[in-house]
């Protein structure tokens, strides 16, 4: 466990990882003044039942909720398709009815069951849902004087069959679920977005992001607003559909004007958006005495743009953590200030080497969940997303 303090009074404390049965429970938290934001993550390091994971994993999730009176505002859950059903009854023994949920089929690296569960949760402040079409999915709150809005599960429902479709209806449904929080689809800072099939399917999704963006002032030479971080990844969404989105905006409080976001650049990488991907590497923005940096999906890509350390999982480990690093310390973080990261691994028998990598140069990022799933490239072997948070004056 440790904590940092920033003059303004912020303070962040990490405890864990606790381990339970075949889990590992691991909470940052950031506080200011007396409202606090908790980062979550329970990730499986073994194979077992998996009722008996999700109990383990949600009672320690309930545990820590409690100690704080935490109101979860958004959740993640990677498990195989088969366990969905045996992890949400769990959720709803330990949570209840809980808020909404983004269910997402990534199997562990050692088989089928639940691989891990990422809640972001916070304390001492009042939430508002977001609703939309009857459906709950997502939450905003006022913290430091930024209204953030965190939204989940987004996607066609029911899927229409296509995925350049579906693409289309997520985001259609994106800009309405920001509507109905008061905010435009330009303050959104942060995507996440699953993908069923990435390596025949991303040029196609690209194009309809892209035009999505700007059309929505993210790009082109009337951009309003910097690109948001994003992760895009191989992994079924639940219901059927090609593809889900989550997502975090941000806007000032009073003002209602976008929070001064700033797009971040790797020198160790090219911009995404040469390649026709449309993120930044990452975002950073400050509020309430808190640095945020947001880390786009980010795997052993350099400078150049070009795939590094072919068939060599160490060789990419080191690479991408490098990169990480350097995209970290442009904003004054460093690897320990990591709070939540996801470990998408292609395949399975390279888990226990990129885990004791990680142990040595990132144990921040070894907490994380670990999922195997394709990467946006064939000969990429494994990529890394995260939250970095810090106490600044």
């Amino acid at each position: 466990m440790g904590d940092a303090c920033g003059p303004q009074g912020a303070t962040i404390i990490r405890r864990g990882p606790v381990e339970a049965g075949s889990s590992r429970t691991t909470c940052v938290e950031a506080a200011v003044g007396p409202a606090k934001e908790l980062h979550i993550t329970v990730a499986t390091f073994g194979a077992g039942p998996v009722e008996q994971q999700a109990a383990e994993a949600y009672s320690s999730i309930a545990d820590i909720l409690a100690q704080a009176d935490a109101t979860v505002v958004r959740e993640r859950v990677f498990a195989s398709s088969g366990a969905g059903d045996a992890v949400l009854a769990a959720r709803g023994r330990a949570l209840g009815a809980g808020g909404p949920v983004t269910l997402v089929d990534g199997s562990s690296c050692w088989g089928e069951g639940l691989a891990g569960i990422q809640l972001h949760a916070v304390a001492g402040l009042d939430v508002s849902p977001v609703v939309v079409d009857g459906r709950l999915v997502g939450a905003s709150f006022e913290l430091g004087d930024v209204r953030h809005v965190h939204l989940s599960d987004l996607r066609a429902s029911p899927s229409t069959g296509s995925p350049e479709e579906d693409a289309a209806a997520t985001f259609s449904l994106a800009r309405r679920a920001m509507a109905a929080s008061g905010l435009c689809f330009s303050y959104v800072v942060r995507t996440w977005i699953y993908l069923a099939d990435i390596l025949d399917w991303y040029p196609a999704f690209n194009r309809v992001r892209t035009l999505c963006y700007a059309e929505d002032g993210l790009l082109g030479p009337n951009a309003t607003a910097p690109v948001p971080a994003s992760t895009g990844i191989a992994a079924r969404p639940c219901g059927g559909a090609w593809c889900t989105m989550d997502l975090v905006a941000a806007a000032e409080v009073g003002t209602g004007a976008p929070v001064r976001v700033e797009r971040l650049h790797n020198p160790r990488q090219n911009e995404a958006t040469s390649y026709g991907s449309a993120f930044s590497r990452g975002v950073a923005f400050r509020y309430g005495g808190l640095e945020s940096v947001h880390i786009s999906g980010t795997a052993a890509i350099d400078e150049s743009g070009r795939s590094v350390w072919l068939g060599r999982p160490s060789g990419q480990v080191k690479r991408t953590v490098g990169n990480i690093m350097t995209l970290l310390a442009m904003q004054g973080l460093a690897l320990a200030d990591v709070c939540s990261a996801t470990v998408f691994i292609k395949r399975a028998e390279d888990e226990p080497l990129v885990r004791e990598a990680l142990g040595v140069l990132a144990p921040a990022v070894a907490d994380g969940v670990f999922v195997q799933a394709d990467v946006c490239r064939p000969e990429l072997l494994f990529e890394i997303d995260g939250v970095a948070v810090k106490a600044v004056g």
